[in-house]
């Protein structure tokens, strides 16, 4: 199924959690792919925000990898769903969201906007959150795990 790309002018909160350098933090598989895919998008505007969340190394490793965020976010005790009102209050509106890991996807619900998400790893998660209207895979494999 072809989907019709959604209006350039629509605000839009892109997220991603880069991988992190430290070798002693928990190295979530699946980061480094989203960065990337997340370097790539298409020409930022005004009407979108990509912001990256993790320790202080993945912000490093976003910028070595040349994503540059709009804002940067410690998630605190490192639980990426209780960087929520840190996200709400230092973000201008948004009326759609790109989520680029799936260890994000629940933060990602519960911001009460429209979520696409591009899932690379799909077993951090257990069940798909409410509010993903779009789902992306790069895999036939895990597509074959959300089907």
């Amino acid at each position: 199924m072809i989907a019709r790309a959604p209006n350039p002018d629509t605000p839009t909160l892109h997220l991603v959690a880069p991988p992190s350098l430290e070798p002693s933090a928990t190295r979530a598989p699946g980061r480094l792919i989203p960065a990337l895919l997340a370097r790539d998008t298409p020409t930022r505007s005004n009407n979108t925000q990509l912001v990256t969340i993790g320790d202080q190394s993945s912000k490093r490793a976003a910028q070595a990898l040349g994503l540059i965020p709009d804002l940067h976010i410690t998630a605190p005790l490192a639980k990426p769903v209780l960087a929520k009102r840190m996200i709400l209050s230092r973000t201008k509106p948004f009326d759609r969201i790109i989520c680029y890991s799936d260890e994000l996807a629940h933060l990602a619900s519960t911001l009460k906007a429209p979520v696409e998400l591009i899932s690379t790893n799909p077993e951090t998660l257990l069940t798909l959150p409410p509010n993903i209207t779009v789902l992306r895979t790069l895999t036939q494999d895990d597509h074959d795990t959300w089907t």
